[in-house]
């Protein structure tokens, strides 16, 4: 069941709608597996197949995480482009939490939302289209999570 999106919340979740979330989980899990064979390889030291297991479970894991990694971070050189697709596919109430969280009206091309704080065509042409709020904010989200990713593969 999805909540209603709140002006804290509904940047982020239209930025996560993007990321690969089941590729995150698949990796998450893959990681615990490889922490679970792991153990009898620390405690069985004389039988080496639970070591060359892990070894195997920990390079397909870093390798995932680096894949992941490398198409978040190739999305973030396309920011402007995808978040215009992907504003054009919100509701309406999404589009007016984003101008009123960055205080700025409409997407680019896209016409903007009448709401508080664009209540007419000129406030709309006195604050501006929401491409740089909004493209820095993603920016800054998605360079987090594809750093962090990028810092799982070093692990």
């Amino acid at each position: 069941m999805a909540s209603q999106p709140t002006m804290n919340n509904v940047a982020a979740n239209m930025l996560l709608m993007q990321t690969p979330l089941t590729g995150v989980i698949a990796a998450g899990v893959m990681t615990f597996v490889t922490f679970l064979v792991s153990l009898p390889g620390a405690a069985l030291s004389s039988n080496r197949i639970w070591l060359k297991i892990t070894g195997a479970l920990i390079t397909l894991t870093a390798l995932l995480t680096l894949v992941i990694g490398v198409d978040i971070w190739f999305s973030t050189l396309q920011t402007r482009a995808n978040l215009g697709i992907t504003w054009g596919q919100q509701s309406q109430l999404s589009q007016s939490l984003i101008q009123q969280k960055f205080k700025c009206c409409g997407y680019l091309s896209n016409p903007f939302v009448q709401d508080k704080i664009c209540t007419s065509a000129f406030v709309a042409a006195q604050l501006g289209n929401c491409v740089g709020p909004f493209s820095n904010f993603a920016n800054s989200f998605l360079d987090l999570i594809f750093t962090a990713i990028f810092g799982l593969a070093g692990l």
